[in-house]
């Protein structure tokens, strides 16, 4: 009966492990249900500046600062992470949004480099990392071992001549991954070829519903590239990104932005293709908006550049960061504590609700034929109890059961009454126990009942023992007071104890040497 026993569930664990073998073999960016879900309902994790971490800071700054690292300053601000690519693809990010350059005169001519700048093609003010090429390396061997994975690359600001940039994205794409096929948005599943091995496909348009994701990764068209920030970029994708309001941004302000778009607050094509970006950047005291018509005033000009310096935030990108990843990409770990403004009408105590405040944004934006292609943010890892990936993970659930027109996930009759529940079940197993317990003192004193008796017992002679002590303390007290008033044993009769030099009142009635009270 034993071997029996250990083979069956040696059997049911080979069978368990096979199951989730099969659900790996067959997944879509983490999920089999994914694989029916098309490219264009589809939610990214992404990352802003993708490729910048540790980069090699510029010498803007010539004068050295005596006792001030000036590099490791100015890399608050240019240093968007800590992780490599590889790390972010292990970590789950699945859409890398970078900037890209060349860099004349210094760098190998016509390559491609990550970095983070602002200043063109110009060395100066320009950061850079390693090659691209090395990027896209990393992202093809990990392709090669997660084989039901898709990446999408974009280049956001692009450091190069605009009439070289898409010569040079095809180049090294075409040095790692081939010749990239394209998909416009009349291209259909039969106009793809199956390729050997993971393979690009390049974003000319965006895609209908025929082509999912299913489609992309049984093709092994696995890394999707989209062009470079300019008109066609504009054209398929909106980005929330705007200079009034992410610079020097707080997590209400990114949220009251994203949600203005989905509230109609902000005009929107009809079945717009978003990307969210969750980020902010430094914002330098701008003196030049500062109202200075009151030159007579001596007190006007100091009150004005205060008011400036107010509106002033220089916080490193990481704190900015922890601060978005805290507040707004909660992790599976947190309760569904936000809300959308719906009924669910098919559960009798409302809806499930959601995990991040994010979510009912996203779902106000599918209720207005909007979809989110991608979450950008930086220092994904930082923060408390938060994951962009999982956030996403979810989201995508949400695409799916409003693709297939699913409702909403509804509270159960336990999530309702679970309190209540327990705050009856509890106190009733007590009583039940305790009188079963007694029950069974009654039935089997001998064997159930030891424990009482003797417990009783030894209360009773503790009891006991102390009457005993206070008799003995009395005894002893009269005999002390006796030999100390000189009465010794050989007192006369009826003789009443008093304070020395003191006679005792007459009227007082007496029975022998001293009357205690009785207190017991």
């Amino acid at each position: 009966h034993f071997l029996c026993s250990m083979a069956s569930m040696e059997l049911r664990w080979a069978w368990a492990i096979l199951a989730s073998l099969a659900t790996v073999a067959t997944a879509c960016n983490g999920h089999a249900s994914f694989c029916m879900l098309p490219f264009n309902k589809f939610t990214f994790p992404g990352t802003h500046n993708s490729g910048s971490f540790n980069l090699n800071i510029p010498e803007i700054i010539e004068e050295d600062v005596p006792l001030v690292d000036v590099n490791a300053i100015l890399s608050c601000f240019y240093d968007c992470h800590h992780m490599t690519y590889l790390e972010q693809l292990n970590f789950g990010i699945r859409f890398f949004s970078s900037d890209l350059c060349i860099r004349d005169g210094i760098g190998e001519p016509d390559t491609l480099y990550d970095c983070h700048s602002n200043s063109g093609s110009r060395p100066e003010g320009l950061a850079w990392n390693y090659k691209y090429s090395q990027s896209l390396q990393e992202i093809k061997d990990w392709l090669s071992v997660h084989t039901r994975d898709l990446v999408v690359v974009s280049p956001e600001n692009f450091h190069a001549p605009a009439s070289q940039q898409q010569d040079l994205l095809s180049s090294v794409l075409a040095e790692k991954f081939g010749t990239c096929r394209t998909i416009q948005s009349t291209t259909q599943v039969s106009d793809l070829a199956q390729q050997s091995e993971a393979s690009c496909v390049q974003m000319l348009g965006r895609p209908n519903d025929n082509i999912t994701m299913g489609d992309l990764i049984n093709l092994n068209l696995r890394l999707v590239v989209f062009p470079p920030r300019g008109a066609l970029w504009d054209s398929m994708i909106t980005n929330t990104w705007t200079e009034t309001v992410n610079p020097g941004a707080k997590s209400k302000d990114l949220l009251e932005h994203l949600d203005s778009y989905s509230r109609g607050l902000q005009v929107l094509a009809p079945q717009s293709w978003m990307m969210w970006a969750v980020i902010g950047s430094a914002r330098p005291p701008d003196f030049s908006a500062v109202d200075m018509s009151k030159p007579s005033d001596p007190i006007w000009p100091v009150v004005a550049g205060l008011d400036a310096l107010k509106k002033t935030d220089l916080r490193c990108v990481e704190r900015m960061a922890e601060s978005y990843n805290t507040d707004l990409f909660q992790d599976d770990s947190h309760p569904y504590a936000y809300f959308t403004e719906k009924d669910c009408e098919n559960s009798i105590c409302g809806c499930l609700g959601y995990k991040s405040p994010l979510e009912p944004v996203h779902q106000r934006l599918l209720d207005n034929g909007h979809s989110l292609l991608v979450v950008v943010g930086d220092y994904s890892e930082v923060g408390e109890k938060t994951s962009l990936p999982q956030m996403t993970h979810r989201m995508n659930f949400a695409n799916l059961r409003r693709f297939l027109e699913h409702p909403e996930p509804v509270k159960t009759w336990w999530d309702c009454n679970w309190p209540v529940v327990v705050g009856v079940s509890i106190p009733l197993t007590l009583m039940c126990c305790c009188c079963c317990y007694a029950l069974m003192i009654c039935l089997y004193p001998e064997k159930y009942g030891l424990w009482i008796r003797k417990s009783w017992e030894r209360h009773q002679e503790a009891l006991a023992q102390k009457r005993i002590g206070r008799e003995q303390g009395r005894e002893e007290a009269r005999a002390y007071l006796r030999n100390a008033h000189g009465y010794g044993n050989g007192a006369p009769e009826g003789t009443v104890m008093g304070v020395v030099g003191v006679a005792p009142p007459a009227a007082m009635e007496h029975k022998g040497w001293y009357q205690a009270k009785e207190t017991e």
